[in-house]
């Protein structure tokens, strides 16, 4: 449309570069799925809802996660593209750390509450881009210079060198992996089969998810299987073998050693004393 502006959505499955090309800026964002990616020889993950902040002459490579479909939305734009108006001033202030560096790229991730506030932002810009009408560049630059100012203001971001904004950083792995063992407790998982999820080394993970949270990745595990199991055990009347093997444990005899360990009773115990308990409040 624009030899200023290029944007493109795009679903992956295999090891995908990109480049800005003859662009000053790209904005890369991650619709769906994890993996890794490689950008002047440093290698790390990323993240659903990762952004990708990238300057001129930058190329990223990027693998999805095995058997995980990975979608991404490109946005290439020439730093003049924002600099005709004066209201575009702010989001230029932003990227002007950017405007000196060459083959440079940063990556962010957002909240699940912010992220729902980069989707009208795309979306605007990507329907004006594909059905051109009067006025499309014109919102196609408003709409870009909010993205950024969006972004930076999530971030507090006075420069993009801060590398405590990563979307790598410590703190938003460990919440990620946290969510996927809540939201995956009943399933076979472990330290192992996590870390190759996220591309990291188990060492590293267990050592990072301890100091985050005050306790050890699988403690963390087993604890979340526990309180699930006292749910069961005081909500309904299933069998106790089978709420140990629907909270993830193997053995009923490995339910009974963690469950006491922690609750200092038997299942059986448990149930027998707080739900007669509960019934006499009713």
């Amino acid at each position: 449309m624009n030899e200023n502006f290029y944007i493109n959505t795009q679903t992956i499955k295999e090891r995908t570069i990109i480049k800005t090309k003859s662009f000053d800026f790209s904005v890369v964002y991650i619709n769906s799925g994890t993996g890794k990616y490689i950008q002047n020889q440093t290698i790390d993950i990323f993240l659903p809802h990762s952004i990708f902040l990238l300057s001129k002459e930058t190329e990223l490579s990027i693998t999805p996660t095995t058997k995980i479909v990975c979608t991404i939305t490109e946005i290439h734009f020439k730093s003049n593209l924002l600099e005709d108006r004066k209201t575009f001033s702010q989001a230029i202030q932003f990227l002007q750390p950017f405007a000196d560096k060459i083959n440079y790229c940063t990556c962010l991730t957002l909240s699940s509450a912010n992220n729902h506030g980069i989707y009208p932002f795309l979306d605007i810009i990507a329907n004006e881009y594909q059905d051109i009408k009067p006025l499309s560049l014109f919102i196609i630059q408003n709409t870009l210079a909010s993205l950024i100012v969006y972004i930076a203001r999530i971030y507090n971001l006075t420069t993009f060198e801060d590398e405590t904004k990563k979307v790598t950083t410590k703190a938003n792995l460990i919440e990620h992996v946290k969510t996927t063992i809540e939201n995956n407790y009943s399933q076979q998982i472990s330290l192992d089969t996590i870390a190759k999820q996220y591309y990291v080394n188990p060492s590293y993970l267990s050592h990072c998810f301890k100091k985050k949270v005050g306790i050890s990745l699988t403690d963390f595990l087993i604890t979340t299987r526990i309180n699930q199991a006292k749910l069961l055990l005081l909500d309904t009347e299933e069998l106790i073998i089978d709420i140990a093997s629907s909270c993830g444990f193997n053995t009923i005899a490995h339910f009974n050693t963690c469950f006491k360990k922690l609750e200092h009773v038997t299942p059986t115990e448990f149930r027998n004393k707080y739900k007669i308990r509960s019934r006499t409040f009713l």
